[in-house]
Formats: C-alpha cells, sequence, structure tokens
C-alpha cells in the first residue's frame, strides 16, 4: 500500500468524507456573485486580506479549469488531493485499456 504524505493525510482526516454538489441553475452573473460570496466568507473566517492565490485543478499545461479549491490557506493541499486522485485514476484507466488490448 502506498503511504501518503503525512500533511496529506491529516487534511483528509480533518476534513473527512466529501461528496459530489452543485448550485441550482442560475446565470452566469448569479454564480459570480455567489463565489464572491463564497471569497468573502473565506476571507472573514481565515482573516485574509490583499491578493490571495485561486487554487484549483488544471488539464495539464493549461489554464482550463477543472475545479477550483479556493483561496483559503488549505486550499492548495485540497487542490493536491484532489489531482493526485485524478492522475491515479488516469493510470489506472491507461492500465486497464492496455490491458484490454
Amino acid at each position: 500500500m502506498t503511504r501518503l504524505p503525512d500533511h496529506i493525510a491529516e487534511q483528509l482526516l480533518a476534513i473527512g468524507k466529501v461528496e459530489h454538489g452543485r448550485t441550482h441553475e442560475q446565470t452566469d452573473e448569479m454564480h459570480v456573485k455567489d463565489f464572491a460570496n463564497t471569497l468573502r466568507i473565506t476571507r472573514e473566517s481565515f482573516g485574509t486580506e490583499g491578493d490571495r492565490y485561486l487554487h484549483g485543478v488544471y488539464l495539464s499545461g493549461t489554464a482550463t479549469v477543472l475545479c477550483h479549491t479556493g483561496t483559503s490557506p488549505n486550499s492548495s493541499v485540497h487542490a493536491d488531493i484532489i489531482t493526485g486522485l485524478w492522475n491515479h485514476f488516469v493510470d489506472i484507466a491507461d492500465a486497464q485499456q492496455r490491458d484490454a488490448l
């Protein structure tokens, strides 16, 4: 069994299980308004002001976003976790497809 880096394991256990979610249908403008509110809540909760990175998962070598994980101090690790899982699944799918040939 592969051992996770300690900081990744700690963050996973601190948050616990997650689930796929979605917003209700709305215009782009309303999504942007809701996202701005989410950024405000994060800023207030973590006491961060000024410029911050917006972390996320991107298609390799592009600016195409699969998902944003946010601007909190934990967001970078969250993006690392999702990226690691995604890439692990790509490796599994690739091996599966090669084995089928």
